[in-house]
Protein backbone atom coordinates (compact mmCIF):
# COMPACT_ATOMS: atom_id res chain seq x y z
CA UNK A 1 0.00 0.00 0.00
CA UNK A 2 1.19 3.35 -0.45
CA UNK A 3 2.50 5.66 2.30
CA UNK A 4 -0.35 8.66 3.04
CA UNK A 5 2.68 10.58 4.09
CA UNK A 6 2.77 12.87 6.92
CA UNK A 7 -0.31 14.34 8.43
CA UNK A 8 -0.79 17.04 11.30
CA UNK A 9 -3.46 16.71 13.53
CA UNK A 10 -4.82 20.35 14.98
CA UNK A 11 -7.54 22.59 15.45
CA UNK A 12 -7.76 25.04 12.66
CA UNK A 13 -6.20 27.81 13.94
CA UNK A 14 -2.09 29.36 14.78
CA UNK A 15 -1.72 28.09 18.33
CA UNK A 16 1.02 24.96 18.75
CA UNK A 17 0.36 23.58 15.39
CA UNK A 18 2.47 26.63 14.11
CA UNK A 19 5.29 25.22 15.37
CA UNK A 20 5.00 22.07 13.59
CA UNK A 21 3.65 23.93 9.97
CA UNK A 22 6.97 25.82 10.43
CA UNK A 23 9.52 22.67 10.37
CA UNK A 24 7.08 20.97 7.08
CA UNK A 25 7.06 24.78 5.46
CA UNK A 26 10.86 25.67 5.38
CA UNK A 27 11.82 21.73 5.13
CA UNK A 28 9.32 21.02 1.68
CA UNK A 29 8.43 18.62 2.92
CA UNK A 30 4.60 17.78 1.82
CA UNK A 31 2.07 17.26 4.39
CA UNK A 32 -1.68 16.98 4.85
CA UNK A 33 -3.60 18.87 8.05
CA UNK A 34 -6.42 17.07 9.28
CA UNK A 35 -8.50 19.73 11.49
CA UNK A 36 -11.47 17.33 12.27
CA UNK A 37 -9.53 15.53 15.69
CA UNK A 38 -8.99 17.44 18.75
CA UNK A 39 -5.79 15.60 19.62
CA UNK A 40 -2.14 17.12 18.65
CA UNK A 41 -0.09 14.86 16.78
CA UNK A 42 1.47 14.17 13.86
CA UNK A 43 1.14 10.69 12.11
CA UNK A 44 3.56 8.96 9.34
CA UNK A 45 1.91 5.55 9.01
CA UNK A 46 1.41 3.63 11.75
CA UNK A 47 3.31 5.94 13.72
CA UNK A 48 2.36 8.48 15.43
CA UNK A 49 4.00 11.32 17.95
CA UNK A 50 2.50 14.05 20.28
CA UNK A 51 3.67 17.05 22.45
CA UNK A 52 4.41 19.62 20.63
CA UNK A 53 8.64 20.50 21.68
CA UNK A 54 8.78 16.50 21.19
CA UNK A 55 7.38 16.95 17.97
CA UNK A 56 9.39 19.90 16.90
CA UNK A 57 13.00 17.95 17.52
CA UNK A 58 11.57 14.78 15.83
CA UNK A 59 10.91 16.41 13.00
CA UNK A 60 13.96 18.70 13.27
CA UNK A 61 15.74 15.82 12.96
CA UNK A 62 14.56 14.24 10.30
CA UNK A 63 14.39 17.13 8.12
CA UNK A 64 18.47 17.77 8.34
CA UNK A 65 17.25 21.00 11.18
CA UNK A 66 19.19 19.90 13.74
CA UNK A 67 22.73 20.81 15.18
CA UNK A 68 25.96 18.91 14.74
CA UNK A 69 27.25 18.33 17.29
CA UNK A 70 26.42 17.34 20.87
CA UNK A 71 26.91 20.84 23.11
CA UNK A 72 24.45 22.44 20.42
CA UNK A 73 22.14 19.80 20.50
CA UNK A 74 22.06 20.13 24.39
CA UNK A 75 21.55 23.69 24.21
CA UNK A 76 19.15 23.60 21.41
CA UNK A 77 16.74 21.60 23.38
CA UNK A 78 17.42 23.65 26.23
CA UNK A 79 16.16 26.79 24.04
CA UNK A 80 13.41 24.54 22.59
CA UNK A 81 11.91 23.60 26.29
CA UNK A 82 11.94 27.24 27.29
CA UNK A 83 10.50 28.49 24.31
CA UNK A 84 7.18 26.35 25.34
CA UNK A 85 7.37 27.29 28.66
CA UNK A 86 7.05 31.00 27.72
CA UNK A 87 4.19 30.47 25.32
CA UNK A 88 2.46 28.43 27.52
CA UNK A 89 2.64 31.04 30.42
CA UNK A 90 1.93 33.63 28.02
CA UNK A 91 -1.29 31.79 27.09
CA UNK A 92 -2.15 31.16 30.61
CA UNK A 93 -2.30 34.61 31.03
CA UNK A 94 -5.30 34.92 29.58
CA UNK A 95 -7.24 31.93 31.29
CA UNK A 96 -6.08 33.13 34.69
CA UNK A 97 -9.28 32.62 36.54
CA UNK A 98 -9.14 28.59 34.94
CA UNK A 99 -7.13 27.32 32.00
CA UNK A 100 -9.58 24.96 30.99
CA UNK A 101 -12.37 27.54 29.90
CA UNK A 102 -12.70 29.86 27.38
CA UNK A 103 -10.91 33.03 27.43
CA UNK A 104 -14.09 35.20 26.67
CA UNK A 105 -15.53 33.90 29.81
CA UNK A 106 -13.11 35.57 31.88
CA UNK A 107 -12.43 38.19 29.91
CA UNK A 108 -12.43 40.59 32.52
CA UNK A 109 -11.02 38.47 35.66
CA UNK A 110 -8.27 37.81 33.31
CA UNK A 111 -7.17 41.69 33.11
CA UNK A 112 -5.04 41.82 35.69
CA UNK A 113 -2.74 38.76 34.86
CA UNK A 114 -2.39 39.84 31.52
CA UNK A 115 -1.31 43.31 32.88
CA UNK A 116 1.16 41.24 35.33
CA UNK A 117 2.59 39.12 32.41
CA UNK A 118 3.41 42.22 30.29
CA UNK A 119 5.08 44.61 32.89
CA UNK A 120 6.94 41.95 34.83
CA UNK A 121 7.26 38.13 32.82
CA UNK A 122 7.28 39.36 29.01
CA UNK A 123 10.31 41.56 29.33
CA UNK A 124 12.53 38.80 31.40
CA UNK A 125 11.60 36.02 28.81
CA UNK A 126 12.63 38.55 25.82
CA UNK A 127 16.00 39.53 27.77
CA UNK A 128 16.98 35.90 27.96
CA UNK A 129 16.55 34.99 24.23
CA UNK A 130 18.38 38.25 23.36
CA UNK A 131 21.12 36.47 25.55
CA UNK A 132 20.63 33.15 24.05
CA UNK A 133 21.12 34.69 20.42
CA UNK A 134 24.49 37.07 21.49
CA UNK A 135 25.94 33.69 23.17
CA UNK A 136 26.45 32.10 18.98
CA UNK A 137 28.16 33.76 16.94
CA UNK A 138 27.15 37.61 18.29
CA UNK A 139 23.77 36.98 17.80
CA UNK A 140 24.43 37.13 13.80
CA UNK A 141 23.02 33.57 12.74
CA UNK A 142 20.99 31.32 14.63
CA UNK A 143 20.53 29.90 18.26
CA UNK A 144 23.40 27.44 18.00
CA UNK A 145 25.68 26.58 15.25
CA UNK A 146 25.78 27.78 11.55
CA UNK A 147 22.71 26.83 10.31
CA UNK A 148 19.27 26.66 10.58
CA UNK A 149 17.81 24.50 13.03
CA UNK A 150 13.94 23.57 14.48
CA UNK A 151 14.77 25.49 17.26
CA UNK A 152 15.35 28.75 15.32
CA UNK A 153 11.88 28.35 13.49
CA UNK A 154 10.36 27.99 17.20
CA UNK A 155 11.96 31.08 18.00
CA UNK A 156 10.92 32.43 15.67
CA UNK A 157 7.09 31.78 15.84
CA UNK A 158 7.28 32.96 19.14
CA UNK A 159 8.30 36.46 18.26
CA UNK A 160 5.66 36.88 16.02
CA UNK A 161 2.75 36.02 18.19
CA UNK A 162 4.78 38.30 20.98
CA UNK A 163 4.34 40.81 18.32
CA UNK A 164 1.43 40.31 17.19
CA UNK A 165 -0.13 39.95 20.62
CA UNK A 166 1.54 42.77 22.64
CA UNK A 167 2.65 45.05 19.93
CA UNK A 168 3.02 47.96 22.21
CA UNK A 169 4.71 45.77 24.94
CA UNK A 170 6.70 44.29 21.31
CA UNK A 171 7.65 48.32 20.65
CA UNK A 172 9.00 49.56 24.25
CA UNK A 173 10.84 46.66 24.51
CA UNK A 174 12.55 47.11 21.03
CA UNK A 175 16.04 48.81 21.75
CA UNK A 176 16.18 45.96 24.64
CA UNK A 177 16.09 42.83 22.01
CA UNK A 178 17.88 44.83 18.46
CA UNK A 179 19.13 40.87 18.02
CA UNK A 180 15.46 39.08 18.03
CA UNK A 181 14.46 41.70 15.72
CA UNK A 182 17.36 40.84 13.14
CA UNK A 183 16.67 37.16 13.67
CA UNK A 184 13.03 37.53 13.05
CA UNK A 185 13.63 39.46 9.75
CA UNK A 186 16.39 37.09 8.59
CA UNK A 187 13.75 34.24 9.06
CA UNK A 188 10.91 36.21 7.87
CA UNK A 189 12.90 36.52 4.43
CA UNK A 190 13.37 32.74 3.74
CA UNK A 191 12.11 31.91 0.40
CA UNK A 192 10.17 28.91 1.93
CA UNK A 193 8.76 30.96 5.04
CA UNK A 194 7.89 33.95 2.57
CA UNK A 195 5.81 31.67 0.43
CA UNK A 196 3.89 29.97 3.12
CA UNK A 197 3.46 33.43 5.01
CA UNK A 198 1.55 34.35 2.21
CA UNK A 199 -0.49 31.68 1.26
CA UNK A 200 -3.92 30.83 2.79
CA UNK A 201 -2.20 28.31 4.71
CA UNK A 202 -0.93 30.67 7.11
CA UNK A 203 -3.50 30.69 9.90
CA UNK A 204 -3.28 34.38 11.40
CA UNK A 205 -3.38 35.68 14.85
CA UNK A 206 -6.16 36.40 16.33
CA UNK A 207 -4.98 39.03 19.35
CA UNK A 208 -6.87 37.56 22.38
CA UNK A 209 -4.39 34.90 23.32
CA UNK A 210 -0.46 33.87 22.43
CA UNK A 211 -2.31 30.48 20.88
CA UNK A 212 -6.07 32.00 19.14
CA UNK A 213 -8.83 31.50 20.71
CA UNK A 214 -10.47 30.07 17.40
CA UNK A 215 -14.05 30.68 16.18
CA UNK A 216 -16.74 32.70 17.32
CA UNK A 217 -20.27 32.09 16.58
CA UNK A 218 -22.67 35.32 17.43
CA UNK A 219 -26.23 33.97 17.46
CA UNK A 220 -29.66 34.42 19.76
CA UNK A 221 -29.97 31.52 22.68
CA UNK A 222 -31.64 28.93 20.72
CA UNK A 223 -31.64 26.55 18.14
CA UNK A 224 -32.94 28.26 14.97
CA UNK A 225 -30.62 29.14 12.09
CA UNK A 226 -27.54 28.72 14.25
CA UNK A 227 -27.90 24.90 15.14
CA UNK A 228 -26.59 24.01 11.37
CA UNK A 229 -23.33 26.63 12.08
CA UNK A 230 -23.16 24.58 15.64
CA UNK A 231 -23.53 20.76 14.26
CA UNK A 232 -20.84 21.73 11.59
CA UNK A 233 -18.39 22.86 14.71
CA UNK A 234 -19.10 19.72 16.82
CA UNK A 235 -18.94 17.35 14.65
CA UNK A 236 -15.53 18.71 13.44
CA UNK A 237 -14.11 19.47 17.11
CA UNK A 238 -13.49 22.41 16.25
CA UNK A 239 -13.77 24.72 19.54
CA UNK A 240 -15.75 27.50 19.19
CA UNK A 241 -17.32 30.46 21.50
CA UNK A 242 -21.03 31.44 21.33
CA UNK A 243 -21.78 34.65 22.12
CA UNK A 244 -25.94 35.44 22.73
CA UNK A 245 -25.52 39.24 24.98
CA UNK A 246 -26.49 42.27 22.16
CA UNK A 247 -27.46 40.44 19.24
CA UNK A 248 -29.59 42.80 18.44
CA UNK A 249 -27.49 46.41 18.99
CA UNK A 250 -24.58 44.38 17.46
CA UNK A 251 -26.29 42.92 14.27
CA UNK A 252 -29.46 43.90 13.62
CA UNK A 253 -29.14 47.48 14.62
CA UNK A 254 -25.34 47.67 12.74
CA UNK A 255 -23.51 48.54 15.78
CA UNK A 256 -20.75 45.56 14.65
CA UNK A 257 -17.60 46.34 12.75
CA UNK A 258 -16.51 44.91 9.93
CA UNK A 259 -17.94 43.47 6.25
CA UNK A 260 -21.43 44.23 6.57
CA UNK A 261 -23.86 41.59 8.68
CA UNK A 262 -27.75 41.68 7.76
CA UNK A 263 -29.20 39.29 10.38
CA UNK A 264 -27.40 36.51 13.23
CA UNK A 265 -25.93 33.83 12.88
CA UNK A 266 -22.04 35.33 12.14
CA UNK A 267 -18.96 33.86 12.19
CA UNK A 268 -15.81 35.33 13.40
CA UNK A 269 -12.41 34.57 13.27
CA UNK A 270 -9.68 37.47 13.47
CA UNK A 271 -10.87 40.21 11.47
CA UNK A 272 -12.83 37.66 9.34
CA UNK A 273 -16.42 37.47 9.98
CA UNK A 274 -19.01 35.64 7.42
CA UNK A 275 -23.31 35.61 7.76
CA UNK A 276 -25.66 34.14 5.86
CA UNK A 277 -26.45 30.80 7.07
CA UNK A 278 -26.16 28.90 3.85
CA UNK A 279 -22.80 30.54 2.87
CA UNK A 280 -21.20 29.83 6.28
CA UNK A 281 -22.29 26.18 6.23
CA UNK A 282 -20.72 25.69 2.60
CA UNK A 283 -17.67 28.01 4.04
CA UNK A 284 -17.13 26.17 6.89
CA UNK A 285 -17.62 22.57 5.19
CA UNK A 286 -14.24 23.47 3.40
CA UNK A 287 -12.15 24.80 6.06
CA UNK A 288 -13.13 21.70 8.84
CA UNK A 289 -12.72 18.84 5.68
CA UNK A 290 -16.63 18.41 5.61
CA UNK A 291 -16.94 19.03 1.53
CA UNK A 292 -17.49 17.13 -1.67
CA UNK A 293 -14.54 15.30 -3.03
CA UNK A 294 -15.55 16.47 -7.31
CA UNK A 295 -16.81 19.34 -8.95
CA UNK A 296 -20.17 17.19 -9.58
CA UNK A 297 -20.98 16.42 -6.07
CA UNK A 298 -19.89 19.71 -4.78
CA UNK A 299 -22.60 21.65 -6.90
CA UNK A 300 -25.44 19.06 -6.00
CA UNK A 301 -24.31 19.75 -2.55
CA UNK A 302 -24.62 23.60 -2.59
CA UNK A 303 -28.24 22.58 -4.59
CA UNK A 304 -29.06 20.64 -1.63
CA UNK A 305 -28.06 22.91 0.92
CA UNK A 306 -29.57 26.13 -0.80
CA UNK A 307 -33.10 23.58 -0.88
CA UNK A 308 -32.65 23.08 2.87
CA UNK A 309 -32.54 26.32 3.88
CA UNK A 310 -35.45 27.53 1.66
CA UNK A 311 -37.54 24.74 3.61
CA UNK A 312 -36.87 25.80 7.00
CA UNK A 313 -37.22 29.00 5.58
CA UNK A 314 -41.35 28.34 3.83
CA UNK A 315 -41.45 26.07 7.75
CA UNK A 316 -40.72 29.17 9.35
CA UNK A 317 -43.18 31.84 7.69
CA UNK A 318 -45.86 29.75 8.13
CA UNK A 319 -46.11 30.28 12.05
CA UNK A 320 -45.90 34.03 11.13
CA UNK A 321 -48.35 34.18 8.27
CA UNK A 322 -50.21 37.46 9.45
CA UNK A 323 -46.46 39.96 9.96
CA UNK A 324 -43.19 37.64 9.26
CA UNK A 325 -41.67 40.50 11.52
CA UNK A 326 -43.77 40.03 14.58
CA UNK A 327 -43.65 37.10 17.41
CA UNK A 328 -45.83 34.00 17.05
CA UNK A 329 -47.82 34.45 20.28
CA UNK A 330 -48.79 37.98 18.83
CA UNK A 331 -50.64 35.80 15.70
CA UNK A 332 -51.37 32.55 16.75
CA UNK A 333 -54.59 32.03 15.94
CA UNK A 334 -54.56 33.88 12.79
CA UNK A 335 -51.66 31.75 11.39
CA UNK A 336 -53.21 28.24 12.19
CA UNK A 337 -54.77 28.06 8.23
CA UNK A 338 -50.90 29.57 7.47
CA UNK A 339 -49.61 26.20 9.70
CA UNK A 340 -52.24 23.81 8.32
CA UNK A 341 -51.58 24.56 4.52
CA UNK A 342 -47.89 24.17 5.19
CA UNK A 343 -47.87 20.31 6.81
CA UNK A 344 -50.93 18.87 4.29
CA UNK A 345 -49.95 20.39 1.40
CA UNK A 346 -46.18 21.46 1.41
CA UNK A 347 -44.26 19.70 4.11
CA UNK A 348 -44.85 16.28 2.33
CA UNK A 349 -43.54 17.43 -0.68
CA UNK A 350 -40.42 18.82 0.75
CA UNK A 351 -39.61 15.33 2.57
CA UNK A 352 -40.47 13.34 -0.75
CA UNK A 353 -37.95 15.14 -2.37
CA UNK A 354 -35.15 15.00 0.38
CA UNK A 355 -36.33 11.11 -0.26
CA UNK A 356 -35.45 11.41 -3.65
CA UNK A 357 -32.14 13.08 -2.88
CA UNK A 358 -30.82 10.64 -0.63
CA UNK A 359 -32.09 7.65 -2.98
CA UNK A 360 -29.94 9.31 -6.02
CA UNK A 361 -26.66 8.57 -4.11
CA UNK A 362 -25.47 4.39 -3.64
CA UNK A 363 -29.50 4.33 -2.63
CA UNK A 364 -29.54 6.11 0.06
CA UNK A 365 -27.38 4.23 2.42
CA UNK A 366 -24.88 6.79 2.88
CA UNK A 367 -24.59 10.26 2.26
CA UNK A 368 -26.56 12.67 0.32
CA UNK A 369 -23.32 13.04 -2.34
CA UNK A 370 -20.13 11.19 -2.22
CA UNK A 371 -19.12 8.57 0.02
CA UNK A 372 -18.07 10.85 3.47
CA UNK A 373 -20.67 12.81 5.52
CA UNK A 374 -20.23 16.53 4.60
CA UNK A 375 -21.64 19.89 5.55
CA UNK A 376 -25.11 19.36 3.71
CA UNK A 377 -25.61 16.03 5.54
CA UNK A 378 -25.50 18.20 8.59
CA UNK A 379 -28.06 20.57 7.38
CA UNK A 380 -30.60 17.79 6.42
CA UNK A 381 -30.11 16.08 9.24
CA UNK A 382 -31.02 19.73 11.22
CA UNK A 383 -34.02 20.01 9.36
CA UNK A 384 -34.99 16.09 9.76
CA UNK A 385 -34.88 16.50 13.60
CA UNK A 386 -36.78 20.07 13.49
CA UNK A 387 -39.34 18.66 11.56
CA UNK A 388 -39.83 15.65 13.33
CA UNK A 389 -40.06 17.68 17.15
CA UNK A 390 -42.20 20.90 15.67
CA UNK A 391 -44.85 18.25 13.72
CA UNK A 392 -44.72 14.74 15.48
CA UNK A 393 -48.09 13.59 14.27
CA UNK A 394 -47.34 14.81 10.42
CA UNK A 395 -43.62 13.14 10.77
CA UNK A 396 -45.55 9.85 11.86
CA UNK A 397 -48.37 9.98 8.87
CA UNK A 398 -45.18 10.55 6.49
CA UNK A 399 -42.99 8.14 7.33
CA UNK A 400 -44.41 5.41 5.32
CA UNK A 401 -42.80 7.52 2.37
CA UNK A 402 -39.46 8.55 3.76
CA UNK A 403 -38.09 5.45 4.76
CA UNK A 404 -34.28 6.26 3.60
CA UNK A 405 -34.42 10.08 5.35
CA UNK A 406 -35.46 8.06 8.57
CA UNK A 407 -32.51 5.56 8.75
CA UNK A 408 -30.69 8.15 7.75
CA UNK A 409 -31.13 10.32 10.59
CA UNK A 410 -30.76 7.93 12.80
CA UNK A 411 -27.20 7.45 11.39
CA UNK A 412 -26.02 10.76 11.90
CA UNK A 413 -27.92 10.81 14.79
CA UNK A 414 -25.64 8.01 16.05
CA UNK A 415 -22.15 9.60 15.40
CA UNK A 416 -20.29 9.77 18.62
CA UNK A 417 -19.31 13.54 18.51
CA UNK A 418 -22.97 14.35 17.75
CA UNK A 419 -24.46 12.12 20.33
CA UNK A 420 -22.27 13.83 23.03
CA UNK A 421 -23.39 17.29 21.51
CA UNK A 422 -27.30 16.14 21.54
CA UNK A 423 -26.57 15.31 25.50
CA UNK A 424 -24.94 18.09 26.68
CA UNK A 425 -26.51 21.64 27.80
CA UNK A 426 -24.56 22.99 24.13
CA UNK A 427 -27.54 21.39 22.44
CA UNK A 428 -30.41 24.22 22.98
CA UNK A 429 -33.43 22.12 22.57
CA UNK A 430 -36.58 22.60 20.65
CA UNK A 431 -39.95 23.92 22.31
CA UNK A 432 -42.67 22.65 19.91
CA UNK A 433 -43.90 26.06 18.89
CA UNK A 434 -41.84 27.22 15.82
CA UNK A 435 -39.46 25.57 13.37
CA UNK A 436 -36.63 27.69 14.60
CA UNK A 437 -36.57 26.48 18.10
CA UNK A 438 -37.03 27.98 21.53
CA UNK A 439 -39.59 30.69 20.79
CA UNK A 440 -39.49 32.57 23.92
CA UNK A 441 -35.97 34.07 23.13
CA UNK A 442 -36.49 34.52 19.54
CA UNK A 443 -40.16 36.65 20.22
CA UNK A 444 -37.58 39.49 21.60
CA UNK A 445 -35.98 39.51 18.35
CA UNK A 446 -38.01 42.70 17.17
CA UNK A 447 -39.08 43.87 20.56
CA UNK A 448 -37.67 46.33 22.19
CA UNK A 449 -34.22 46.54 23.85
CA UNK A 450 -35.13 46.73 27.29
CA UNK A 451 -37.22 43.37 26.73
CA UNK A 452 -34.65 42.00 24.91
CA UNK A 453 -31.66 42.33 27.81
CA UNK A 454 -34.52 40.87 30.01
CA UNK A 455 -34.97 37.86 28.03
CA UNK A 456 -31.42 36.60 28.41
Amino acid sequence: MADKGWELYYHPLAGRGEFVRLLFEESGVPFTEINDDMRSKIMEGSFQLSNTPVICKYLGKKFGLYPENEEDEWHAEQVNATVHDYIAEGRLAFHGRNPVESYYTQKQETAPYIARFVAERLPRWLKYFERVLRENNGGQGFVVGSKLTYVDLGLFHVLRATESQFPEAWKENSKNIPLLHGFKKRIEERPNIAGYLKSDRWRGFEGNRMADDGWQLYYWPLAGRGEFVRLLFEESGVPYTEINENIREKIIQGEMSGYPVFAPPLIKKGSFQLSNTPVICKYLGKKFGLYPDNEEDEWHAEQVNAIVHDYLGEGCLSFHGINPMASHKSQKEETQPYIKRFVTERLPRWLKYFERVLKENNGGEGFVVGNKLTYVDLGLFHILRTTEAQFPEAWKENAGNIPLLIAFKKRIENRPKLVAYLKSDRWRGFEGNSMMGNMPSYVTLFTPKNNLQRSQ
